[in-house]
């Protein structure tokens, strides 16, 4: 009996072979169907706001032009955040479910644990989708469709440019569907985080270097007065410390033009010092530059600072202003790595960006220097070419 049964198993015949496949394709296709159904509804905007946390972000949409507008064109939630193929779709899907892992965690279950976290999970997908292109964006939005014409000047020239150099939609369009994190609040916690690295700095007072974490004045002597600035991210060598006070060595460049400003080098020239009349005989020169840098000497002065407001190395006040830098700035464009362009190009973008940048003079000053110490060095000027000569009788030519 039970050697029949095995026969059989393993020696089905045709019409029970048939039917198990018969079977199996059937069953194959139910579950088939049934998670092509599943995926589709999964997409649908009642599927995505079904869980309590999307109450905050389904009113936020509600009232953007994703939702309503003019022309009565509709996106809903899939069509901005999930992929039309399906091995992307797949893996955008298992990342959403991070989403409800937060809300399980009581990390987002309430509306002010969700707005404590916006900026961090909205950072999260304007990353993911500039590494993708902001492919999701192009379902519905082209540079080749756009009516290039009817749009303002400015936005003619972004598109364009944007075009060619792929840059991703999402650099320069955040808050389209959602508010925007409050900035303001972000960069007061990065200041706040600034501030205790500092504290802890100046309590440690044993570094050979120090940091300005913003503008400090310098002093000739430690009974004078004011004779100079010193900006935020200059080095300082330590010399000598006295009663909360510190005399320091600042070493720099400055141009027979501007005798008053000592700047960081003729390639990369942020600012490092600013002297007044009354200080300009602490620089002492000590050589000049090359000839590449012709009328470009190398100072140094000594002079006094109050032991204040100091870092004990400069990353984290470099840190402070990347952060100012990539939360102000990159609200309305991408924020471009400082290496994209020369010190001297930098100057020239952070001046024309000052009426929309809304940073306040010490803010301001800080992420041009930050851009600056980390600059592309400039493209060395090529030597005009001799004119050919024409060959000697006689000669080879």
């Amino acid at each position: 009996m039970l050697n029949r049964l095995w026969n059989a198993l393993w020696s089905p015949s045709k019409l029970a072979a048939a039917t198990l496949l018969t079977l199996g394709g059937l069953v194959t296709l139910v579950l088939f169907g049934g998670f092509t159904v599943f995926l589709h509804h999964s997409n649908s905007l009642e599927f995505c706001v079904s869980c309590h946390e999307m109450d905050t972000p389904y009113n936020e949409y509600a009232q953007s032009a994703h939702a309503a507008n003019r022309t009565g064109a509709h996106a809903v939630c899939a069509d901005c955040h999930v992929p039309k193929a399906l091995g992307p779709m797949l893996v955008r899907k298992v990342m959403a479910t991070n989403h409800v892992i937060q809300m399980v965690l009581g990390k987002i279950d309430t509306p002010e644990k969700y707005e404590a976290n916006r900026l961090a999970m909205a950072q999260k997908v304007w990353t993911y989708m500039e590494k993708h292109d902001s492919r999701e964006c192009h379902n519905c939005h082209g540079y080749d469709n756009m009516i290039r014409e009817s749009q303002n000047d400015k936005a003619q020239r972004r598109h364009k440019q944007a075009a060619i150099s792929g840059e991703a939609c999402v650099s320069c369009h955040k808050g389209l569907a959602h508010r925007l994190p409050d900035f303001d609040v972000a960069v007061g916690d990065a200041r706040q985080h600034l501030a205790a690295e500092v504290t802890a700095s100046v309590r440690t007072a044993s570094s050979t270097e120090v940091v300005p974490a913003q503008s400090i004045d310098l002093y000739d002597n430690i009974e004078g007065t004011g004779v100079g600035t010193v900006l935020a991210g200059a080095p300082l060598a330590v010399m000598e410390r006295r009663d909360g006070w510190i005399r320091v060595r600042i070493d720099g460049w400055r141009s027979a033009d501007s005798a008053a400003l000592i700047l960081t080098s003729p390639d990369r020239p942020a600012y490092r010092v600013g002297l007044k009349k009354s200080g300009l005989h602490l620089a002492e020169t000590l050589g000049s530059g090359s000839p590449s840098h012709d009328g470009w000497e190398q100072v140094q002065l000594y002079g006094w600072i109050e032991n204040a407001d100091l870092a004990s190395s400069p990353e984290p006040v470099w840190r402070f202003a990347e952060t100012v830098y990539e939360l102000k700035c990159g609200q309305c464009h991408r924020a471009y790595p400082a290496e994209t362009y020369t010190a001297e190009e930098w100057a020239g973008y952070m001046k024309d960006m000052k009426p929309y940048a809304k940073l306040d003079t010490e803010d301001h000053r800080l992420v041009q220097i930050f851009l600056q110490t980390f600059a592309s060095a400039p493209v060395p000027k090529r030597e005009a070419l001799a004119e050919p000569q024409s060959p000697s009788p006689g000669t080879d030519g």
